[in-house]
Order: C-alpha cells, then sequence, then structure tokens
C-alpha cells in the first residue's frame, strides 16, 4: 500500500457522554479540512479499558442519520482515511494501550440492497489500513465480516491482564449491538 500523506487535523474538543454511561468516558472530537476545503468532523469515542471507538462524517452531513453511509464524490478518500489513521497514531502517542474499533458503515448504494449491508466496501478499504499501520506485533486484529465490525487489540493490554480481550470484546459487540443498528438504518426508506 503506498502511504500517502493525510490532511493537517486539529484537536477541537473532548466532551463526556450526553447520557451517563458505565462505558464511553469522552468523545475527543478532531477536525480536518480535505482538498476541496470541506470540513470533516472526527468523533474518537473513548470506553473504558482504553478502547477508542472512530467515526468521521463531512461536516454538512452532521444531521443526517446516514452521515456514515454518505459518499462524497470527491475522490479523496485516500487521503480522509490516512487522516483518520494519523488521528488514531496519535491517540496511540497519548494512550500507549489503546486499542480501536470501527464498522465499515453501508453506502446508500449497499444500504438499498440489503444484502449488501455486512462485509462493505468501507470494512474492506479500512481493513487494509488498520493491517498495515497497525502491525500484527502490536494488535490482535479482531473481525467480523458478516457484521463489518473490526477491533484492534492493543498488545499491551494483554501483558496486563490476560482476560482483559474477552471483557474488552463483549463491551465492544454490547455497545454497537451491530444487527440491530443497520437493521435501523434499513426500517428508514433511503433516497
Amino acid at each position: 500500500m503506498d502511504v500517502i500523506k493525510g490532511h493537517e487535523f486539529c484537536f477541537r474538543t473532548k466532551k463526556p457522554p450526553y447520557h451517563p454511561s458505565d462505558i464511553l468516558k469522552f468523545t475527543h472530537i478532531y477536525i480536518f479540512h480535505n482538498k476541496n476545503n470541506w470540513k470533516y468532523v472526527v468523533n474518537v469515542e473513548e470506553y473504558k479499558h482504553d478502547v477508542f471507538i472512530m467515526k468521521f462524517f463531512k461536516q454538512n452531513h452532521a444531521d443526517s442519520k446516514f452521515r456514515y453511509s454518505i459518499l462524497t464524490n470527491e475522490y479523496d478518500a485516500r487521503k480522509i482515511i490516512q487522516t483518520c489513521v494519523n488521528i488514531g497514531l496519535h491517540v496511540l502517542q497519548q494512550f500507549p494501550k489503546a486499542s480501536f474499533g470501527f464498522l465499515g458503515m453501508p453506502t446508500m448504494k449497499e444500504l438499498k440492497r440489503e444484502d449488501k449491508i455486512f462485509n462493505t466496501k468501507r470494512y474492506r478499504v479500512y481493513e487494509k489500513y488498520a493491517t498495515f499501520f497497525f502491525k500484527e506485533e502490536n494488535f490482535e486484529h479482531n473481525f467480523d465480516i458478516n457484521t463489518s465490525a473490526y477491533f484492534m487489540l492493543n498488545k499491551k493490554q494483554l501483558e496486563d491482564n490476560k482476560h482483559i480481550k474477552k471483557t474488552i470484546l463483549q463491551m465492544f459487540t454490547n455497545h454497537f449491538i451491530i444487527s440491530d443498528f443497520f437493521r435501523e438504518l434499513l426500517d428508514i426508506e433511503v433516497n
């Protein structure tokens, strides 16, 4: 994979959860502008056990329930994804035991085809970045192509507690209740 330079990003703020949560501690918000000067928001949710879930979207899609599914057709995806990787590496500098997870959300086209909401296009692309930048020497890669879910467990966590894997993976799975999440999107008419 060719490594390209991502966009410059900046940390904006750190917010506690809107509703009290036993597992979600904070959301770290980063922003960047792409080549067309469109603003992007990256929410890095910080959970118990130094687990971070990354989500990003174009600012003008912030109010859409489909903000994570809309393709912008700006042909800047590689730099945008690279920017998110760079933000993850920035988080890793601050939290050396950080583990990361993401969902490869279906595109609007995939949502229209109910059989194509799993092993999504985004999942397949993000997986390549995850395995390239978060090497197996440092991270245990756990994934489920049927739900387009991916989790990279930091091996420093395992050194401290050999049983943490089950706890963290269960937390990741329970929090996202992935199949229900996709069903909720499909219940809304997709234009």
